[in-house]
């Protein structure tokens, strides 16, 4: 679990609010970072939630497409515990990154590596595992991997997961923007001017 979803949080860390350049332009965007204010109890909370939130609907969601009725598309094998533990813990591998992946300002190079590198990490792990026939795993994945369901569970999951956040998240920037929310709107709007006059001064040379 650390490696499949603690490497991109790692890589979040390295994410930047704001360029330098706006920093320095705007130095008073230090005050929310001195007194806590994206850091503290609050927010923490507001995480435990939203995990919280996203535990259940996997969790959820897989019992009600997996249940004990359900046979294996490949071979008709019955799904046991093994493969419904797989099901909940990929689609919750899939949200965290898309989580990691919204949250961030910047995708840098290492970002996207741990991103892809994690999902490739998490297949390639749990498909040598179910080749070992002494296993409790064996055959699950593979198994799973040629299920239509085990696809679109894992996709119906991620959207109930994510969509709601998306939600609050939008809400929250058009109605109760922050101070790093206006520095992001002028920069946004100051690349978009230089873009025109970048244009406009073509068009003239031409």
């Amino acid at each position: 679990r650390r490696v499949h979803g603690g490497l991109p949080v790692f890589g979040f860390a390295l994410d930047k609010d704001v360029i330098e350049e706006m920093v320095f332009t705007f130095p008073q965007i230090y005050a929310a970072g001195q007194r806590a204010n994206r850091f503290n109890a609050r927010s923490l909370g507001a995480w435990a939630l939203q995990a919280l939130f996203q535990a259940l609907v996997a969790l959820l969601v897989t019992i009600a497409v997996f249940n004990v009725q359900h046979a294996h598309w490949g071979d008709g094998a019955q799904v046991d515990y093994g493969a419904l533990s797989m099901v909940t813990y990929t689609a919750i591998i899939f949200t965290n990154q898309i989580v990691v992946l919204l949250a961030s300002r910047y995708v840098t190079l290492l970002n996207a590596m741990l991103l892809i590198g994690s999902i490739v990490a998490l297949f390639g792990s749990t498909v040598v595992y179910s080749q070992v026939a002494s296993s409790d795993f064996y055959s699950i994945m593979p198994r799973l991997l040629s299920d239509g369901n085990f696809w679109a569970t894992i996709a119906l999951i991620v959207a109930m997961s994510t969509l709601p956040s998306l939600f609050f998240a939008y809400i929250q920037r058009t109605y109760l923007p922050t101070q790093i929310d206006a520095v992001r709107d002028y920069e946004r709007d100051r690349d978009a001017a230089k873009h025109r006059r970048s244009n406009g001064a073509e068009l003239t040379r031409l």
